[in-house]
């Protein structure tokens, strides 16, 4: 489960990836689509008319219920959905259905994920998250700053700070986990002899 913010725009990314023909990857000009269940009274999202509908199921939404996601040209398709216009920053848990609609031999192929709005401080979410969530953050919304460098130019330490959002990098909002970097060398190597990263 991927957990943000309530309010935030969250990117809802599907990759594609040809395990079989490792060659064809990666697999672009896909037409995909993804459609938003809201957990708490089973409404799919219209995203035409911003509101939450009653559907018997998958098999009976319209292409209001369904948004294409823009080819990233790496593999990616994705869109940025806005869950403060979407649902006035509740709080709730969403379930996300992706479908590749059109692209030989994928289309039909579908997957899902599911998203938690919350209001608890960035903090909080960032202690409760799943534990491949908090790894997954450690790849992404990294800001590194006061650095430190030795004579000749090599960094021995160093703040980086990881955010909930990405809007928020670089600034003092939504930091869930600040950093002290440490490096040593050894004679005039470049690279680290050691390299610590400590939580504070």
């Amino acid at each position: 489960m991927n957990t943000a913010i309530s309010g935030a725009t969250v990117p809802l990314v599907l990759r594609v990836v040809d395990d079989n023909a490792p060659e064809n990857n990666p697999v672009t000009g896909l037409s995909c689509l993804v459609a938003i269940r809201r957990a708490s009274d089973d409404k799919w999202y219209d995203f035409v008319a911003g509101k939450w509908d009653t559907v018997s199921g998958w098999e009976s939404l319209g292409p209001e219920h369904q948004q294409a996601l823009a080819d990233k040209g790496d593999g990616s398709y994705a869109y940025a959905w806005d869950q403060a216009v979407a649902d006035a920053c509740a709080e709730g848990i969403y379930e996300m259905t992706y479908v590749v609609t059109g692209g030989e031999p994928y289309g039909g192929r579908q997957a899902g994920e599911v998203w938690r709005f919350t209001r608890e401080t960035p903090r909080a979410v960032w202690e409760e998250a799943p534990a491949g969530r908090l790894l997954g953050l450690l790849g992404e919304n990294q800001y590194l700053d006061e650095v430190v460098a030795d004579e000749e130019g090599r960094m021995t330490g160093g703040r980086l700070r990881l955010y909930a959002q990405a809007e928020s990098v670089g600034t003092d909002e939504d930091v869930v986990a600040t950093y002290a970097i440490e490096a040593t060398y050894e004679g005039s190597e470049t690279y680290a002899a050691t390299y610590k990263m400590v939580l504070i």
